[in-house]
């Protein structure tokens, strides 16, 4: 079993934040909007988490919800992102960009990464990697550019389906980009993941739903009928994170 396992939490909200740091995790990955899978979170929160932790700080660079298909005028306007990501304080960016065939659109991604390799910024590349069609030559031009990690389920709905494939692209990686499994991570199958494919990063959102005025019946959006809103669970993540402290004892 691993010596040392790396906790990634992925929070949208500074009550998120807090929780997190409460339990000292390794890791954030700031987000807007979770609920719509994670899009660029806004300056004030990056600047938040700078500024009252000490946690490793990755902020998503995502301009919209659905595809990872962006345009050149979107890649203009991540890079944008990346740079105020730096400027409030970020220790790195998480990346994602597809073409219309689900293969990496190379060039957009080298530009993202050269950039923000500039400003001394890891680059995570997210689970747009989960939908590319051969993984094994996305996994080396991703190390060939220079990104310090992919979070993948394995191809899979949830890294305990993918687990085969999270162990095989570990086993690929050879130490020359970290893998870290993320996607229905949970105490319950934490510590399978680990085991089985020798990951040393997790990834969890934790989350729960919170609604304090539940009795208010307003539809506010499309997909939105209530006041509630996602956060950390405190008790879900130190169930995660008294999984792992028990892997790495044993």
């Amino acid at each position: 079993m691993q010596k040392q396992i790396n906790l990634e939490v992925c929070v949208d909200n500074i009550e998120s934040v807090d929780i997190s740091k409460s339990l000292d995790v390794q890791r954030l990955e700031l987000c807007g909007a979770l609920a719509l899978g994670g899009l660029t979170p806004s300056p004030s929160l990056i600047r938040y988490a700078r500024k009252n932790t000490s946690i490793s700080l990755h902020s998503m660079i995502r301009p919209r919800a659905g595809d990872f298909c962006f345009s050149d005028k979107d890649v203009d306007t991540m890079l944008c992102d990346i740079e105020v990501a730096y400027a409030m304080g970020a220790h790195g960016v998480v990346i994602g960009i597809l073409n219309n065939d689900f293969t990496i659109n190379t060039k957009a991604v080298e530009k993202m990464v050269a950039y923000a390799r500039k400003l001394s910024l890891d680059v995570t590349f997210h689970r747009a990697f989960d939908f590319v069609p051969n993984v094994k030559v996305a996994l080396e031009f991703l190390i060939g550019t220079g990104v310090r990690r992919i979070l993948t389920s394995g191809t899979k709905s949830t890294a305990l389906e993918g687990i085969e494939i999270i162990r095989e692209l570990n086993a690929l990686a050879a130490g020359r980009i970290e893998i870290m499994a993320g996607s229905g991570v949970n105490a319950g199958n934490v510590l399978e993941i680990i085991r089985e494919t020798s990951v040393r990063d997790i990834h969890t959102s934790a989350g729960e739903k919170v609604n304090k005025f539940a009795d208010r019946a307003l539809k506010l959006g499309a997909d939105s009928s209530d006041l509630s809103y996602q956060r950390t669970s405190y008790e879900k993540l130190m169930a995660v994170k008294s999984a792992i402290v028990h892997s790495i004892r044993n």
